[in-house]
Parts: C-alpha cells; structure tokens; sequence
C-alpha cells in the first residue's frame, strides 16, 4: 500500500499563453497544469507573458514558476533567461539547453557530438533556389521530412513521398520560418 505524502502548499505562477504560433495549446496545457496542481493543494495563477511583462509580477510571495509555454520564448530560452534574471525559481530546461533544444539543427549537432544516433539532415535557408534545395537533399532520398529549424515539434512539418511533392512541402515549412531542415 502507498502512503499518501502531504505536501507544502506553494505559490506557483504557471506562465501560459505567450505570443508564439502555439498560443492556443499553450493555454490549454496551462490550465490542464493549474487544475493539476491545485488537486495537490497548491495555491496556482496563470500569468500570459504576451499581456502581462514577467518584471511586473509580484515574484516575492511565489515559490516556483512553472513553465507551459509552447514554441517561442518560452522554449528558445529567453523566458528562462529573464526568470534567472528575477531570481525566480522555474521548471524545465536553463536558458542554454533551452537555446539548443529549440534548434532542430543545433540539438543534431550536439546528438552527433556524444554519440547519440541520428538521421542525416540538411538545414538550408528559404532564399536558396529550388534547384540548389533539391541539389542539396537529394542524397537524403525520399520519403523526405522537411520542417522549420526552430519552431514546436510538430508546426510546420511537411512530408515529400517523391521529389515532385518537394515545393509544397518547402512551402508548408516556409509559413513558419526561413530556416529549413530536411531528413
């Protein structure tokens, strides 16, 4: 049988919402977190860093904060960065890790660098010519993926079964971002 252990309650901001292309899902999983804590007996708010700046929060009687941003600030590292500078205790990755983490290429590199196995990629730039796109990922074959360097996991994210399906999966990709991957 387990026993049940009573926690202290804490004062937690879970900062939710932002301005990213995942707004939507990130207020979604704020809320799912709130209701999850507060089952616990956690004093919780929600605080959308798009309205409401971070350096305006009452920090002084918070104990944590916890982070259900999506995409953006909230995972490129920015918001952890502000958040070490208020001296606010967080969830989740610091600002470097999350920095890297956000780039599909970067995070690669770094799999590659410790020996950890991973697909071949291209990362390429939106004002290269089609020619020199499909030059450059040919040697990948297809089925290929082609998805934005530093957006969420799944935004963007476009499949070529063959190479005539390439531009619109280049499109796809595009509407998020100028740098591009492909595996």
């Amino acid at each position: 049988m387990f026993e049940t252990q009573t926690l202290t309650p804490r004062q937690i901001v879970v900062l939710a919402g932002g301005d990213s292309s995942e707004r939507d899902i990130s207020l979604v999983s704020g809320g799912c977190v709130i209701e999850a804590l507060r089952s616990r007996g956690h004093e919780c708010r929600m605080v959308d860093p798009s309205r409401t700046p971070l350096k305006e929060v009452d920090w002084t009687q918070v104990d944590a904060c916890f982070i259900a941003l999506h995409g953006g600030a909230g995972e490129d590292g920015s918001i952890q960065e502000e958040l070490r500078r208020l001296n606010v205790h967080y969830t989740g990755s610091g600002p470097t890790a999350s920095r890297l983490a956000m780039s599909k290429s970067a995070s690669k590199e770094r799999f590659t660098q410790v020996g950890v196995p991973t697909l071949p990629y291209v990362l390429f730039h939106d004002s290269e010519t089609m020619n020199d796109v499909a030059g450059c990922i040919g040697s990948l074959g297809y089925p290929i993926v082609i998805k934005p360097d530093g957006q969420g996991s799944s935004l963007g994210v476009a499949v070529a079964d063959h190479p005539g399906r390439l531009q619109h999966a280049l499109v796809e990709a595009n509407r998020y971002e100028s740098f591009l991957i492909a595996e």
